[in-house]
């Protein structure tokens, strides 16, 4: 099915977005050399990655890949991917509640486009709203100012699973957790 979605006045066409949980397979994702490298590419250069929370082997981390842009538009049959993040999370952990902005220089991502790959049955995203102080941390950028905000210091307003693809809102306070024992990993593809 086509999804169309607008984004600052240009219409995105998609065909892989709007599925069922029985039309979503992401075998080609999971034997795709691409993947490999992804986790390689991960696992050799972590500490130069943006890191949510590391206890041990308990870790929340993304890496910009904008290298599989091309690879993702040919299998999918789309364009006008800007950016590519590739996110592992631990199993039994809560990500920061944050939001994708740079209050520095006014830059922020509104939506987003998550597409699973492997052991994302257990894995959900929250939104969330304020209701103490916002803190400010370091992200991926540099040199940015990233709102965040203590789980103590918000109130959840929705949830979703992302075991299929969907689309999400980015800009608002959200963070992610993975409810299961295994790691999970899966992109959020950006088209601005």
């Amino acid at each position: 099915m086509l999804f169309r979605s607008k984004l600052r006045g240009h219409t995105i066409q998609m065909n892989f977005f709007e599925t069922s949980n029985s039309e979503y397979n992401p075998t080609v994702l999971l034997n795709s050399e691409f993947r490999k490298q992804l986790l390689d590419d991960a696992i050799s250069k972590k500490t130069q990655h943006r890191i949510f929370r590391t206890e041990g082997e308990n870790f929340v981390y993304s890496v910009q890949a904008d290298w599989i842009i091309p690879e993702i538009e040919s299998i999918f049959g789309i364009t006008g991917i800007k950016r590519i993040l590739y996110f592992v999370v631990a199993g039994q952990i809560q990500g920061s509640i944050h939001q994708d902005a740079n209050l520095l220089n006014g830059r922020h991502t509104q939506e987003s486009y998550i597409l699973p790959i492997e052991n994302c049955d257990g894995m959900l995203m929250s939104w969330w709203r304020p209701t103490g102080d916002i803190e400010y941390f370091e992200g991926a950028e540099k040199p940015s100012k990233v709102p965040r905000i203590k789980p103590e210091h918000a109130e959840k307003i929705a949830e979703t699973s992302l075991a299929k693809p969907l689309r999400v809102d980015v800009f608002q306070f959200h963070s992610v957790k993975n409810t299961q024992n295994n790691v999970a990993d899966f992109l959020s593809i950006r088209f601005e």
